[in-house]
């Protein structure tokens, strides 16, 4: 009898096993919403995250020089995408000239500053993060042999053949931290930051992406299909900082987790 009601008991242990593991993957998925407030704040702004796209030459200080006469940055405390438009900036932060609203609400006011990041160039204003080479156009601080090269550059990354079926069939059967690199490895490829409401974000094919660009939602809701598409289970969180929100998605499995955050991921793994 007591051996009967030990192998009972296995059975039952054997049932209930797929649904601890599914609990273990929820309890994980929750932390990162915790983890995640300090990644954005301070992991994310990073130096190496941030990828520009044109290469400075030995004029590099003429040429950012040139982009902060020509330009104003308004920006405000605690807003991740801020942070992350100086590190663009880079060791020429200081060349520029950066207004925080919460310091100087009446000139924003004026400026009608809507949102921030915000640039005003030449008595227009461009709203979200903006790379070296957009402002080097933007300010006219490009050359016309520089800006030729530019567009050729542009035509080139429009012509990648990247497709969402071609991006599924680099990346299948490969482990979980290798799968989110490839992922992020493919949509660097065709990135660009663009300012999109959720509502739209959500439902951008990737064609639409891949022409329009998106921002952290949109990217994040690519990630989440890409990574279900692949066998993953994938997730999108929406994090509500003190004056903006940052959306970033998670690809898991039972050998851990992945954070995509736009062109940035960061993986743990399980302990085996």
């Amino acid at each position: 009898m007591e051996e009967k009601e030990n192998i009972e008991e296995q059975v039952e242990n054997q049932k209930s096993s797929p649904n601890k593991k599914r609990v273990i993957i929820l309890i994980l998925l929750t932390l990162i919403t915790v983890s995640v407030i300090f990644y954005i704040k301070f992991y994310m702004v990073q130096k190496d995250d941030i990828d520009i796209d044109v290469d400075l030459n030995s004029n590099s200080t003429e040429i950012m020089k040139c982009i902060a006469d020509n330009s104003e940055l308004y920006v405000s405390t605690n807003c991740g995408h801020c942070a992350s438009q100086k590190v663009v900036l880079g060791d020429y932060l200081e060349l520029f000239t950066i207004i925080n609203c919460l310091d100087n609400a009446t000139i924003c006011y004026e400026k009608e500053i809507n949102g921030v990041p915000t640039w005003i160039i030449n008595n227009t204003k461009y709203e979200g993060i903006q790379q070296i080479d957009q402002l080097l156009n933007l300010t006219g601080c490009l050359e016309s042999e520089e800006l030729e090269e530019s567009e050729k550059s542009k035509e080139s990354k429009e012509e990648i053949g990247i497709t969402e079926e071609s991006i599924i069939k680099n990346c299948k059967n490969k482990k979980l931290k290798n799968t989110a690199k490839c992922l992020v490895k493919n949509i660097k490829k065709i990135y660009e930051y663009t300012n999109t409401d959720d509502d739209i974000a959500e439902n951008m094919t990737f064609e639409e992406i891949k022409e329009f660009g998106t921002d952290c939602g949109g990217y994040s809701f690519l990630y989440e299909r890409l990574a279900e598409k692949l066998g993953f289970l994938g997730n999108t969180f929406h994090i509500s900082l003190e004056d903006s929100g940052h959306r970033f998605a998670s690809i898991s499995n039972n050998e851990g987790f992945c954070i995509l955050n736009m062109e940035h991921i960061e993986c743990f793994m399980s302990e085996k």
